[in-house]
């Protein structure tokens, strides 16, 4: 039942432990709560590296990685849409991972409904389809006085903390072009500062 500034502490030092990984040159490429583990101390610890990348220092574009045609490493409620289409992956991309996280925290559900969705159904969703902002979302929600219930919080209190600067967060963190994103995650724990 945290609060929504209680899950903001919490993702902030999530970006954080990322932003330690890319000051590394590693990119996650598969970021999602299942890869993300609290300790009772609160310290996070992000699990699962396996298919993650080393970044290319000396390239022109040092955030660049590529995945061989035909690979498809990504677990589809968190995927890019570069990701789906099999571009080139970069920080952008765990920056995307990172933003549809802080929209479930947020809201309890996913920008996107991809069950019961074929594979390329999702493929099609992910690349094309615009997500409800947060507040929205949560207020069509089948349940919003559950989902305020588990944030400590009424409804009302929850749709208006999450009107305007944190739906302008969230919603260019999930931006379709990676060029509109957070260029670092360091920007977003960033954003989520100023926002306090």
């Amino acid at each position: 039942r945290l609060r929504i500034k209680d899950r903001l502490q919490l993702f902030r030092e999530i970006c954080n432990t990322v932003q330690y990984a890319h000051n590394k040159l590693i990119v996650h490429r598969d970021l999602k709560a299942g890869n993300i583990y609290v300790t009772n101390e609160g310290t996070i610890k992000i699990l699962d590296f396996g298919i993650a990348k080393m970044l290319e220092p000396n390239q022109h574009q040092p955030s660049a990685v590529m995945t061989l045609p035909g690979q498809k490493f990504w677990t589809p409620q968190y995927a890019s849409p570069e990701q789906v289409r099999g571009e080139t992956v970069s920080v952008s991309t765990d920056v995307y991972a990172l933003g549809i996280l802080l929209y479930k925290l947020l809201t309890s559900s996913y920008p996107y409904s991809l069950d019961g969705k074929s594979l390329a159904q999702m493929e099609e969703i992910i690349k094309h389809e615009e997500p409800l902002c947060p507040s929205q979302n949560f207020r069509l929600s089948d349940n919003p006085e559950k989902r305020a219930y588990n944030r400590n919080a009424s409804p009302g209190e929850c749709e208006n903390v999450l009107k305007g600067d944190l739906d302008a967060l969230v919603s260019k963190a999930i931006r379709k072009e990676p060029e509109y994103r957070y260029q670092t995650v360091k920007e977003v724990s960033d954003e989520i500062e100023r926002y306090f």
